[in-house]
């Protein structure tokens, strides 16, 4: 599924004003533009001036505390890296636990993260990043966003993190555990599977995996089984004209009513109507 932007702005703080969000569902470009002050993310504190970055992961909290006597004017770009295409764009983004948006399915984070702690860097190494963060950022504010620039926007602004950050996706390692377990569920995902199963194919407790799997991929093993059932699911629809209970089985899920729950909460759409607009057989 495609990364897209979700919304780009920016914010002058007056002396004293501090702002915090506790569940910040995006992965986010953070830079000063001028003045200065410091952010806490994650439970860190940076200092802030012009010129520096940080790249915030999935699930982060933030606080922004300006300086008393030079307040800072920040920016930020807020992408979600892996957005359901089926479903339309809403530009806004989850800042608390009880916002709509939160945990919603049509929004996920990469598999692997963009990242998984909060990076720093400075925009004097990463000149093309800070143009394209600006150029997002006018077009947020003139309101000429539409759904496939936003789309457009994303492929571009994942592509350019990468160049330019070197600790993003392509250099984030697996926990060995989690390596194992991934390359498991990827060729058992139709068949049954137990936590006690993957703990012993990765070779430590279940606590530790789930643990180990929260950290690096933002779910549960289950919740990833889940996702690659669906996902094979939907190319079954779109490319087969088997009946939609043996889409369920052969995705291994062989109750019809869950089969059908748990795609239309993951693709946003029941798997009859999917067939309906995506199937590659007429």
């Amino acid at each position: 599924m495609p990364p897209v932007i979700v919304m780009a702005n920016d914010r002058q703080f007056r002396a004293h004003e501090v702002i915090s969000f506790p569940r910040v569902q995006s992965c986010m470009l953070l830079w000063c533009k001028s003045g200065m002050g410091k952010v806490e993310a994650d439970n860190q504190r940076y200092l802030f001036t012009s010129g520096t970055f940080l790249l915030l992961p999935w699930d982060h909290a933030v606080a922004y505390y300006p300086d008393a006597g030079d307040p800072f004017l920040v920016a930020g770009v807020h992408l979600i890296p892996d957005h359901h295409a089926g479903h339309p764009v809403e530009y806004s983004v989850a800042h608390r636990p009880d916002n709509p948006l939160a945990d919603h399915p049509s929004r996920r984070d990469g598999i692997p993260p963009v990242c998984t702690h909060v990076l720093q860097g400075t925009f004097s190494l990463a000149r093309e990043l800070a143009l394209l963060a600006d150029y997002i950022v006018a077009c947020f504010q003139r309101n000429t966003i539409t759904e496939r620039l936003a789309y457009q926007l994303g492929a571009v602004f994942l592509d350019e993190l990468h160049a330019a950050i070197p600790d993003t996706l392509d250099k984030t390692p697996f926990f060995e555990d989690v390596k194992q377990v991934i390359n498991y569920l990827q060729s058992h995902y139709m068949e049954k599977v137990s936590l006690h199963d993957l703990a012993d194919t990765a070779g430590c407790s279940p606590a530790t995996l789930i643990r180990h799997f929260r950290r690096q991929l933002r779910r549960t093993p289950f919740r990833y089984l889940l996702e690659l059932r669906m996902e094979h699911a939907a190319r079954l629809l779109a490319t087969t004209r088997l009946p939609v209970g043996e889409v369920g089985l052969q995705a291994g899920l062989d109750d019809p009513y869950y089969f059908s729950k748990a795609f239309r909460q993951y693709h946003c759409v029941t798997p009859t109507a999917y067939r309906e607009t995506r199937s590659l057989i007429r």
